[in-house]
């Protein structure tokens, strides 16, 4: 289950609330609810290969990872779309990590990640422990 915030200006003498998505690299379901998500936030990354589920149909701010499962075509089509590519070579952290380092870089943002709990055990213990981390 999950519910969508309508972001709208101010809300009760409020600053509008930033969000961060953060695409990971497990297939994406639910089209409608991805693209409502999308429109709700004001900064998008794709950690890695999260690019290659996106391919063409959105164009992220920015890549993040070691860049190990990011295709070149697909890298050559966001880089020629205006998205920066973060390459970082160290293995000590995950993409995911590693795009969170990336948004640690601009103003403050509330982060939502998708697909967070979904593809291999190792992958979705290691995105529990990096939200653990940054808390």
């Amino acid at each position: 289950p999950a519910a969508i915030h309508a972001c709208s200006g101010h809300e009760q003498g409020r600053e509008k609330q930033r969000y961060a998505l953060i695409i990971l690299n497990q297939p994406l379901i639910g089209r409608e609810w991805f693209e409502n998500v999308w429109n709700s936030c004001d900064l998008r990354i794709c950690a890695d290969g999260g690019a290659n589920r996106l391919f063409d149909g959105y164009i992220p701010h920015h890549i993040a990872g070691d860049l190990d499962s990011l295709r070149p075509p697909v890298r050559a089509f966001y880089e020629s779309r205006g998205t920066h590519v973060h390459a970082f070579s160290d293995q000590d952290s995950t993409d995911l990590g590693k795009c969170v380092a990336v948004v640690r870089e601009l103003p403050p943002h509330t982060l939502i990640l998708l697909p967070a709990l979904s593809g291999r055990f190792d992958h979705v213990m290691a995105s529990i422990q990096t939200v653990y981390e940054i808390q």
